[in-house]
């Protein structure tokens, strides 16, 4: 297996533990929202459509293990064979839990597939925490952002906004480390250009 192809495969797989965590923390949100709705009438009907919605959850854990597995593989052989995933380097440069190196894809992949960059309230439900845990679990954000891994997104942002309010993206260095020059359409400058000359 050559480097680009578990490069790839790690990506894959992250894409898709992403994708499983979002659907994931759409139906907690159902879920919470349903529990707070008072204009419910038939509660019983209410009580099985929330039992229904947690065993989704359910089987979206276990897909998520099963994803996680998958990395955990292609991370494995990519040891063996000495060869480079620039997630897990950067993880391991930056002794980031796997929340934060959840986030960290998160946002990585955030714009790609869906119509904004997350914002903290995004990165926090999509790691599983329910509105009441996100202060005391910000600190999480708040590393990749003394890390210089990800910045706001805001250029005016609005005084009262919190670290939760903000859309992230990853800062150029960090999509460098990740991806190289590639992805840069502007990755050689005019300076560059006429020393060649």
């Amino acid at each position: 297996m050559n480097n680009n192809s578990v490069k790839n495969n790690y990506l894959e797989q992250g894409y898709n533990l992403i994708r499983l965590l979002d659907a994931r923390k759409k139906i907690n949100e159902e879920i919470f929202e349903s529990q707070f709705n008072i204009k419910i009438e038939n509660k019983k009907f209410q009580r099985a459509k929330i039992n229904d919605k947690k065993n989704k959850i359910k089987e979206l854990n276990q897909k998520i293990e099963k994803v996680e597995t998958n990395l955990d593989k292609i991370c494995k052989k990519a040891k063996e064979s000495n060869e480079y995933i620039p997630f897990e380097a950067l993880s391991d440069k930056y002794c980031l839990s796997k929340d934060e190196k959840y986030a960290l894809l998160a946002v990585f992949f955030g714009d790609w597939y869906r119509y904004h960059k997350p914002t903290g309230k995004d990165l926090m439900s999509l790691l599983g925490y329910q509105p009441n845990q996100f202060v005391s679990n910000y600190s999480l954000i708040k590393h990749l952002i003394n890390e210089k891994l990800i910045e706001t997104n805001d250029r005016y942002p609005n005084p009262s906004y919190t670290i939760f309010d903000f859309e992230y993206r990853l800062t150029p260095e960090t999509m460098q480390e990740l991806m190289g020059n590639d992805l840069y359409l502007l990755s050689e400058t005019s300076d560059d250009r006429e020393s060649r000359s």
